[in-house]
């Protein structure tokens, strides 16, 4: 499966793009987000991380979880790829806050 954004294309395999799925379901009604992780484009591991708004329009990483998971991803001699969340109450678009929290 193929996933576009703004900057390129990551390739995702059906197992990493379910594992998202049902990490964003297990935290429904709230937004769930995380970090894929990998080399090149290709997505080799999904980091899950708490959402510590607990909220169903917005979400904040927990900064521990953070920082463990860009340790083990080095550790790993991977690249973060890209961040993910879910949007449980609201159109599959990004946000005005998306929006001002973007970087790249």
């Amino acid at each position: 499966m193929r996933v576009s954004t703004m900057m390129y294309k990551l390739f995702l395999h059906r197992e990493k793009l379910d594992e998202i799925i049902v990490f964003c379901r297990n935290a429904y009604p709230n937004e769930a987000c995380g970090i894929l992780a990998g080399r090149g484009n290709k997505v080799r591991k999904v980091y899950a991380i708490t959402n510590i708004e607990n909220s169903p329009v917005s979400y904040f990483m927990d900064s521990r979880e953070q920082f463990k998971i860009m340790k083990d991803i080095r550790e790993n001699n991977l690249s973060m790829l890209a961040i993910f969340h879910s949007h449980p109450s609201s159109p599959a678009y990004p946000s005005g806050k998306d929006v001002s929290l973007a970087w790249g």
